[in-house]
């Protein structure tokens, strides 16, 4: 992130309703203005991870909260050539040293160029955004797979015919530029570029291209892997009549769309670098699956996956049900036990 002054003639202050929205989120969240980094709204689960209370952070930059320098990442969404990244942070921590977390920012104005982001700290702590929900029911299902080091789309989710019309074995071994409208693969390849380059993610809007009809569009995220450029992507389709503004709604909403992206890109990074992506059956597991298998391995039990989730057990055991038919195992120890087997033979 950049250090650098906010000039005269910068953006109108933000809608108390906007600020508020920030304020009560359950995601660790801050609104930042930029360049200057100034924090306009935080919230609780912000508070704590910065080690202040709300008085003590909003106001301030969110370099002060920091040990590291910045990425100057943010002067690419000045620009107008990003409207996201991911970056990695050290927050400073009373007698601890420093915290490693990793911060999502993504634009917040509709204006090119943005003088206001949002943020989403990411840190192992409670807080952290692996404890909200990815997908609510009923959601539309996103587009979640890999491409190697040549680009070609090497593990791709069966929610890729319901959302662009192609079954997934016609899109594995494509290549990655193929999902993208031929206007938008300029900034799909930037982003590409930049997310291998800084070895983090990067968000941006494009259009999808379809098996049929018209291009679609959608909120992308990268997340670079190795061997680069080999990456993690997700296309998250719009929903039709969704607020995308400053307003109250808008804010809910991008906080939420932020929050299922960065849920989505990270657990498809993490199945990929842990090979589970050559477990056979698992490139059918939807999103919701794939968010529950992730807990499970990370030793939650049914009782705390669905309070997590806010679903109820019930509902947890029929997805995994659904779970054990696609990867041909019978219980969750026999499904802990063949994806620990593929990360060991690895």
């Amino acid at each position: 992130m950049a250090s650098s002054n906010n000039g005269a003639g910068g953006p109108q202050s933000p809608a108390p309703e906007a600020i508020e929205v920030i304020r009560k989120s359950s995601l660790p969240a801050l609104l930042l203005e930029i360049p200057a980094e100034k924090i306009l709204a935080a919230s609780r689960g912000a508070q704590e991870l910065l080690g202040a209370d709300r008085k003590s952070v909003e106001g301030h930059s969110f370099e002060d909260f920091t040990s590291d320098e910045p990425s100057g990442a943010v002067d690419l969404i000045l620009a107008g050539r990003l409207q996201g990244y991911e970056t990695s942070r050290q927050l400073r921590a009373d007698n601890e040293g420093s915290i490693p977390a990793r911060v999502w920012v993504r634009a917040f104005d509709e204006d090119i160029p943005s003088r206001r982001v949002l943020a989403i700290i990411s840190t192992d702590a409670p807080s952290s955004p692996t404890q909200v929900p990815m997908f609510a029911e009923g959601e539309l299902a996103p587009v979640v797979g890999t491409a190697n080091e040549n680009l070609l789309v090497d593990r791709i989710n069966s929610d890729v015919e319901a959302f662009l019309g192609f079954a997934p074995e016609d899109v594995l071994g494509q290549s990655l530029l193929s999902l993208v409208s031929a206007e938008d693969m300029p900034k799909w390849l930037l982003a590409i570029a930049q997310a291998t380059i800084a070895r983090g993610g990067v968000t941006l809007n494009v259009r999808a291209r379809p098996a049929e009809g018209r291009a679609l569009v959608c909120d992308a995220f990268l997340l670079a892997m190795l061997p680069a450029p080999s990456c993690a992507f997700v296309l998250m389709p719009r929903r039709p009549g969704s607020e995308t503004g400053a307003g109250k709604n808008g804010v809910v909403e991008q906080l939420s769309r932020l929050n299922r992206g960065i849920r989505a890109v990270s657990l498809s990074a993490d199945l990929a670098s842990n090979d589970l992506h050559r477990v056979p059956g698992i490139e059918q597991l939807s999103p919701r699956e794939l968010d529950i298998v992730g807990r499970l391995l990370a030793g939650d039990r049914v009782p705390a996956i669905a309070k997590a989730l806010f679903l109820s057990q019930s509902t947890i055991r029929n997805h995994l049900a659904h779970v054990y038919a696609k990867l041909g195992v019978s219980s969750q120890q026999g499904l802990i036990d063949l994806l620990r087997r593929s990360d060991t033979e690895s």
